[in-house]
């Protein structure tokens, strides 16, 4: 079918064919490959027409369309004051209400701060009449769109074109400023050969209630070069690294010839930004170097976490690969692609999984396993369900270099290297749970101490067994929880030599306690047999017989008193786990926004009188979103080490770790454990205190025995997160 553009009168072909999944072809836009400019193919819809050439715009004067997009049109102009000309962009009518032209506006300012080479630069911003304008550099060139429809660039050409393109989203990335619609059409390249970043109408701070253009829920951006988080319209929570998915569909684009997401209509194309993989780009075009594919399908990992961390980095790989070095980027491992491949279709695999994960089974039983591994056998309690072990480093408690290992099904061995694993597993109801497991080397010195699971093992025919576990509902977690969305922050503070010294970090979605853990929940949920048939009685009997029973004590209280041991324990068997350090510092900033939990306001009034509080008392330490008594009560465990952010991140510092002495910082680990929300002196001797910083990093040691915990710990409580699947 071919039709007519209304802006540009340029024909545009649809294919006949529209893809069956979708019923509702009244939403279908068409992109007009001549103009960029958008329409429906509704009988209700219409276009704007543009200015007339001619017309004065303040002290400018219109020459021609460059282009028009969804917001707004694009004119070569004469600024008659200053005798130049510019590209000057006006809103279409009708396309955005006045709040959000003042929000167009605000941030249109925003990027005129920007100085950098390759990215256009915004002269002036202005009102004429009702409306408004923004002026910018004129580049006598043409888009990239345009370009690659001249002549399709070779692999080397299309690392070379982007590295300074990176480099230059880097330095507005490091303002806080994220673009949310980079594509070919908004990639200038001038006369000279110069590439430059254009229209940052779409640009936002990354902040917390500085949005534009729309709010959050609906879809802003131009969808084939949309990351899955714009495509779900989760808008208020975008990070760098949505830039960066854009520019892994360019790369992908330069190096195919072909988009990753292509359907016939936009309502497909977004369904498989959210739910699809890409294609591998050499399944398209063999002649692509394997590196540079790696680089392409890292770039658009659904996953935000698993994506470049900075544009920095992603250029820096792209030079790795032209000057013939390693780079860092690894590809998707055959283990994971099954893993994301039972997430996506959960019900219709569930069975065929557990008939190949026996026939797998089987096989490995008659096979060599690979050096350095040990056979490892787990199930959950209720029911079958796929697992995922991911191997975690044993004195920082963070993710592995290594990555994750291996998945298999319930109850089926599978092999791994010794170590600590959170292992998680999910099953067709869409029960899930993830929990910390020790797998020891063969042959093994012991079995752990079988009263945690966290740290239990034994070991039968050669087969290391680790404890079962339960799946959770999302409604079946023990106490009341909050949805926490996560983002990108600063954690740290300014100016800390090593400890909490600030950087970057980036969070993702989690359901947080409301409380504190009190001792009726922590009753409520230890008071169930031990997992093992060899050992009777139950966890809370055995947690008192070790440190005392305590029933004399209000349910209403929080629990303190105990070891971290006990805090992971009691999350296991209640569905979650502790919080990470990091996690811990979003929610008591307000995703890094405020000084306090409380917003602008510290949470108590009289620090002095500092105590523990009852889950039921009236406080003013409420964030926003209910969660109570981040920084008053009882201090509270993270699932961290006590160790400096430079060592914990060592990635994120490599030139002050080569420089930091931290031989005896990391002796002291295995003493030593991260608590917050409560001042030092306090949580020491329970003296008056003056109001703990939020930020602030505390450490307990862990007691020379278990009956020492109720005087070293009895200040020390905790709350339960839940990963949100």
């Amino acid at each position: 079918m071919h039709f007519r553009c209304p802006n540009c009168h340029q024909p545009v072909h649809i294919p006949d064919r529209l893809d069956l999944k979708d019923d509702d072809k009244t939403l279908d836009a068409v992109t007009c490959p001549s103009c960029n400019s958008q329409f429906s193919l509704a009988e209700n819809s219409a276009t704007t027409a543009s200015m007339e050439p001619g017309r004065q715009v303040g002290q400018f004067v219109l020459e021609q369309v460059l282009g028009e997009g969804t917001y707004g049109t694009v004119y070569k102009a004469w600024d008659t004051e200053l005798l130049r000309h510019v590209a000057l962009k006006l809103p279409r009518t009708g396309a955005v209400t006045a709040d959000q032209r003042l929000q167009f506006l605000r941030e249109a300012r925003m990027a005129a701060k920007i100085t950098n080479p390759h990215v256009v630069t915004v002269f002036e911003v202005g009102k004429f009449d009702d409306s408004f304008y923004i002026a910018s550099q004129y580049i006598d060139g043409v888009t990239l769109r345009e370009r690659l429809q001249m002549r399709p660039m070779t692999e080397r050409e299309a690392a070379e074109f982007l590295i300074p393109l990176l480099r230059a989203i880097e330095v507005f990335h490091n303002q806080g400023i994220i673009h949310r619609d980079l594509k070919p059409g908004n990639i200038l390249i001038g006369s000279d050969g110069t590439p430059l970043i254009a229209d940052f109408g779409l640009a936002r701070r990354d902040q917390a209630g500085e949005t534009t253009v729309t709010q959050t829920g609906k879809v802003v951006g131009t969808i084939p070069y949309m990351s899955p988080e714009q495509a779900r319209g989760d808008n208020k929570h975008l990070t760098n690294r949505t830039d960066i998915f854009a520019m892994g569909v360019i790369l992908f684009e330069l190096l195919t010839g072909h988009r990753p997401f292509v359907a016939t209509n936009s309502r497909t194309v977004l369904y498989r930004i959210i739910t699809e993989d890409p294609p591998s780009p050499r399944s398209l075009k063999r002649s692509i170097p394997r590196d540079l594919e790696t680089i392409c399908l890292k770039a658009l990992r659904k996953d935000p976490l698993q994506r470049y961390e900075s544009a920095a980095a992603m250029a820096d790989d792209l030079q790795n690969f032209l000057d013939g070095k390693p780079i860092l980027a690894r590809p998707v491992s055959v283990p994971e692609q099954c893993w994301k491949l039972i997430r996506r279709n959960r019900v219709s695999f569930a069975a065929t999984l557990v008939t190949v994960a026996a026939v797998v089974s089987a096989i490995m039983m008659m096979v060599r396993p690979p050096a350095g591994t040990v056979p490892v056998v787990i199930a959950t309690e209720n029911g079958d369900a796929s697992l995922r072990f991911v191997r975690y480093n044993d004195v920082l408690r963070v993710p592995h270099e290594s990555g994750f290992q291996a998945i298999s099904n319930s109850g089926q061995r599978v092999y791994v290297t010794p170590g600590l694993y959170r292992i998680e597993g999910r099953d067709e109801a869409g029960r899930f749970h993830e929990v910390w497991r020790t797998i020891p080397e063969l042959p093994s010195s012991g079995e752990g101490d079988p009263y945690y699971p966290h740290r239990a093992w034994s070991v039968k025919d050669g087969v290391v067994m680790l404890q079962p576990f339960r799946l959770f509902a999302d409604q079946d977690v023990a106490e009341s929880m909050v949805n926490v969305k996560g983002g990108q922050f600063e954690a740290g503070i300014e100016n800390d030599t090593a400890m909490a010294r600030r950087h970057p970090q980036t969070v993702g979605d989690f359901e947080a306690g409301v409380n504190e853990v009190s001792y009726e929940v922590f009753r409520k949920v230890l008071n169930q047999p031990f997992k093992l048939s060899t050992l009777t009685g139950t966890y809370l009997s055995e947690i008192n017989s070790r440190f005392g029973d305590r029933s004399m004590i209000s349910d209403d209280t929080p629990v303190s008193g105990y070891p971290i041991d006990v805090a992971i324990l009691y999350c296991e068997l209640a569905g979650g786990r502790l919080p990470t350090c990091i996690e811990w510092e979003y929610l008591a900033t307000l995703g890094g926004s405020a000084p306090y939990s409380t917003g602008n306001t510290p949470p108590i009034e009289q620090p002095e009188n500092w105590s523990i509080l009852s889950i039921k008392a009236v406080t003013s330490d409420t964030t926003p979103s209910g969660i109570r008594n981040l920084c008053s009560s009882v201090a509270e465990y993270t699932d961290s080490p006590g160790l400096s952010y430079v060592l914990l991140f060592p990635t994120r510092f490599p030139e002050d770790r080569r420089s930091h002495a931290g031989a005896e910082e990391l002796a002291r680990i295995p003493t030593l454990i991260e608590v917050r929300g409560a001042p030092s002196d306090w949580l020491a001797s329970g003296v008056a205190a003056q109001f703990v910083n939020p930020r602030q990093r505390l450490l307990a040691p862990f007691p020379a025995a278990d009956i020492d915990a109720l005087t070293t710990y009895s200040r020390i409580g905790w709350r339960m997160v839940r990963a949100v699947d």
